[in-house]
């Protein structure tokens, strides 16, 4: 009994220390010490040694961001954005972040760039977000660099920079410290977007191997994110093996986990049947949910599901209305769709200029099919004014963004003398990239071609040109479409050299003894 008297003794004893130190914090606040305000209002915050009153910590806060704190003006501006105990309000929130981020907090230049970003109680200032962006970034705020890469990778209020915005994920991803918090998930975001840029080849080497290794713990230590992206690895065979069930499965617990990319793989699957039976209704409810959450690609999905009658009765009036809705969230496909409805006069009235500028959006935004049907419009001259060298340009971005007719469609460009007559040796390159793609015309005219295109060459080359040069030389060491002659395709790699071309440079140095 002695000792359980005794415990009681002690615990009281901590209470009345608790109590004491909680008198003299709230003493030492009324008498203007803005510190004490501070940490007072951090314990009615949390309950910590009280009773948790989150309104009496906000008006503890707005006392001590009145007398230059910018840790309580940061804080304050948290609890008014999320409406955490006092009425939410944007606009009071970006007040309190502004004051703070003035007075060289870093947490809250970034919380205000987020505001600007989105327009949430401030006008919507993509340039101003940027700037706050990087002045957190400078100031060593992970999130802060994170969201700047966000924004180099969009091209959204700064010209866009690929490159810099892979070094900026890997150096929040890469960052030596042992951080938690939100500095934590920023780490996380970044390694996630780090690894897309790997597999991608956006701003980095394409190393789709990289990015899954980026992945893998990330997905273990409960990114689900993280868990998506992989998904899709596995799914396609992007640095590791082909595996449909591991991916499902991937997919499958992201979009359990809420994570909204992965319920939109996951209805992909199904509308595709990819290992196993389509399933057309779930695949539906999947891109209704993703879409009711605003992840966008998931309304363009929906959007399809519909334009198609895909499990559903065909209905262009609300395909063209989610679309809509897509590409004004941000997803590059849906302004694509939208743009072909708005060309064909389906499901909307015909818009064929409002057509052709969603698609430089999307193409701007580097989506090879976007581009792509840009540049059909730029040749036959739909809702612009026809121009074969604009095409050719936009053919070129869809060719090595992967599409194959637009390599084919460029040869024929390139042949005809449409783009460059000079450049008409390019053309069977581009008809082989085409045939290779699955493009079967491609395949035709490539067959059709290397007659021609080596008589072409012929004369450019003894013209003086020396790319022309190159590809006799090439021709020759393969020997497709001349005799294979390694002595004649040094010679006309030689020819290259002197004449400028430096790939042929190279090509001669590697043809000679042990190479280069």
């Amino acid at each position: 009994m002695q000792r359980g008297k005794r415990r009681v003794r002690v615990l009281l004893s901590l209470l009345l220390l608790s109590q004491c130190k909680f008198v003299e914090l709230d003493e030492l606040c009324r008498q203007g010490k803005t510190q004490s305000c501070v940490r007072l209002a951090q314990k009615y915050a949390t309950g910590e040694g009280m009773t948790q009153n989150l309104a009496h910590a906000a008006q503890l806060f707005l006392k001590a961001c009145q007398g230059g704190e910018p840790v309580a003006c940061h804080a304050l501006g948290e609890m008014q954005q999320r409406g955490s105990g006092i009425p939410k309000d944007a606009r009071l929130a970006a007040q309190s972040f502004e004051k703070a981020c003035n007075d060289q907090y870093s947490l809250s230049c970034n919380n205000l760039g987020w505001l600007y970003e989105h327009g949430d109680g401030v006008d919507r200032n993509f340039e101003k977000a940027v700037r706050l962006y990087a002045k957190a970034c400078d100031a060593g705020d992970l999130l802060g660099c994170g969201n700047l890469g966000l924004q180099l990778e969009q091209g959204e209020g700064v010209r866009q920079d690929l490159t810099r915005a892979a070094e900026l994920y890997a150096h929040v991803c890469y960052d030596p410290k042992e951080q938690f918090g939100s500095d934590l998930k920023a780490k996380y975001q970044a390694c996630t977007n780090l690894a897309k840029a790997l597999a991608l080849g956006r701003g980095r080497p394409k190393a789709p191997e990289k990015a899954v290794a980026l992945l893998e713990p990330l997905c273990e230590v409960g990114v689900l994110a993280a868990c998506s992206d992989l998904g899709a690895a596995n799914l396609q065979g992007l640095g590791t093996a082909v595996d449909v069930a591991k991916g499902v499965a991937l997919y499958t617990r992201a979009c359990d986990g809420s994570v909204l990319q992965g319920c939109h793989g996951l209805a992909m699957v199904l509308l595709k049947g990819v290992g196993g039976a389509q399933d057309a209704e779930r695949a539906q409810g999947l891109a209704q949910k993703a879409c009711d959450g605003s992840f966008a690609a998931g309304c363009t999905l929906l959007g399809l599901i519909y334009d198609e009658g895909r499990g559903v009765p065909t209905d262009l009036v609300k395909a063209t209305a989610l679309y809509e809705k897509a590409c004004t969230g941000g997803d590059a496909g849906g302004c694509v769709n939208l743009a072909l409805m708005l060309e064909d006069g389906k499901g909307v009235p015909k818009d064929l200029p409002r057509a052709v500028a969603l698609l430089e959006h999307a193409c701007s935004l580097q989506l090879p099919g976007a581009c792509y049907n840009l540049a059909l419009d730029y040749k036959e001259g739909k809702g612009v004014k026809k121009n074969l060298v604009k095409a050719g340009e936009l053919y070129g971005l869809a060719c090595d963004g992967g599409v194959a007719d637009a390599c084919t469609n460029l040869g024929l460009l390139v042949e005809d003398g449409g783009v460059n007559s000079e450049e008409v040796i390019r053309a069977l390159d581009l008809f082989e990239r085409g045939c290779a793609g699955g493009n079967g015309l491609g395949c035709q005219h490539a067959k059709r071609s290397i007659e021609d295109n080596v008589k072409r060459a012929s004369a450019a080359c003894k013209a003086g040109k020396g790319t022309a040069c190159f590809v006799i030389g090439s021709r020759h060491q393969k020997g497709d479409g001349l005799a294979k002659d390694l002595k004649k395709a040094a010679e006309f790699y030689d020819k290259a050299c002197k004449r400028g071309e430096l790939k042929g440079c190279s090509a001669l140095a590697d043809l000679q003894p042990g190479g280069r």
